[in-house]
C-alpha cells in the first residue's frame, strides 16, 4: 500500500509540473503568435500605405511637371503681352492680374518641389 501511494504520488506530481511547463511553454508560444501575426498585420500595411503614397507622389510630379510647363507657356506669353503694351503706350490692369495669378502658381510650383525632396 505504501509502495502505491509513493507511485502515485510521484507520478502525479510530475505530471502536475510538467503541465505546469507545457502551459507556460504553450503560454508563450500563444503571445508570440500574436504578436508576430500583429507585427505582420503592421508591415502589410504600412506596405500598402507606401505603395499608395508612391502612387500619389507619382501623380503629383506628373502634374507638376505639366503645370510648369503650361505656367511657364502662360508667363511667356504674359511678358510678350506686357511688352507689347508698353510699347503702344497701353496699360492693361487684366495683364498684372494675370501676371500675379503666374506668380502665384510659380511659388506653389516651388513650395510642393521643396516637399517633394
Amino acid at each position: 500500500m505504501n509502495t502505491r501511494k509513493t507511485v502515485y504520488e510521484k507520478l502525479f506530481s510530475n505530471q502536475t509540473t510538467e503541465l505546469a511547463k507545457h502551459e507556460v511553454e504553450l503560454g508563450l508560444i500563444q503571445e508570440l503568435e500574436s504578436a508576430s501575426k500583429k507585427n505582420n498585420d503592421l508591415a502589410n500595411k504600412l506596405d500598402n500605405d507606401f505603395t499608395q503614397f508612391a502612387s500619389i507622389r507619382n501623380s503629383i510630379t506628373s502634374s507638376l511637371a505639366r503645370l510648369t510647363t503650361e505656367n511657364n507657356d502662360v508667363a511667356t506669353k504674359i511678358n510678350a503681352a506686357i511688352k507689347t503694351a508698353r510699347d503702344l503706350g497701353v496699360e492693361s490692369p487684366d495683364l498684372f492680374k494675370y501676371a500675379k495669378s503666374a506668380s502665384d502658381i510659380t511659388l506653389l510650383i516651388k513650395d510642393i518641389s521643396n516637399k517633394l525632396k
